[in-house]
């Protein structure tokens, strides 16, 4: 039995969606980063809704395609996979422009503050405004990403009475022990 999770046409397809989403992240944490301020950080949190909002596009699709016939165990694999993707080029493009816009970011030494209305006691070496940019970029995207393509996967597949139960989650059969 071949599985169909993990041809080349569906990695293609994860990783183009997964990227998708991550770029989007990436716009706003350069918007954070280019402002030099404080008062830009809920955009952040916006890049995490756009993330969401393309997986959910992603999940859609699934939805629409018969030629696969998939079950709703595997829109749901499909989606966390492309959430993966998306995380890893969001955590990369993070770094990078991580390091071209904070000083010292690679190295340690980072006594300048670029932000104007950063409390200095909570961002020494920048730490806070690193831990508000990664932590978007793993666990809230991951949420939004898991949170939206296991509703979209269980809210909008039609005919779910036909999917079979995954064998890793059937129940192995009871042995009886009556002579």
């Amino acid at each position: 039995m071949t599985n169909i999770l993990f041809n080349k046409k569906h990695l293609k397809e994860y990783a183009l969606y997964g990227s998708i989403a991550g770029i989007f992240h990436i716009g706003s944490v350069w918007y954070f980063l280019s402002k030099s301020a404080y008062y830009p950080a809920p955009i952040l949190f916006f890049g995490s809704i756009l993330f969401m909002f393309v997986i959910m596009v992603y999940a859609v699709k699934l939805t629409k395609r018969r030629s696969d016939n998939k079950s709703t165990w595997g829109m749901i694999i499909s989606g966390q996979i492309t959430v993966a993707f998306g995380i890893v080029i969001s955590v990369i493009c993070s770094f990078i422009l991580c390091s071209f816009y904070i000083p010292g970011f690679i190295n340690g030494a980072g006594a300048v503050g670029i932000f104007r209305s950063a409390a200095s006691r909570l961002n020494v070496n920048h730490t806070g405004t690193i831990e508000l940019i990664f932590i978007t970029a793993t666990f809230e995207n991951y949420g939004a990403g898991a949170f939206i393509s296991a509703m979209i996967a269980y809210a909008l597949k039609p005919d779910q009475t036909q999917d079979l139960t995954p064998e890793i989650f059937e129940e192995p059969p009871v042995k009886d022990l009556s002579l």
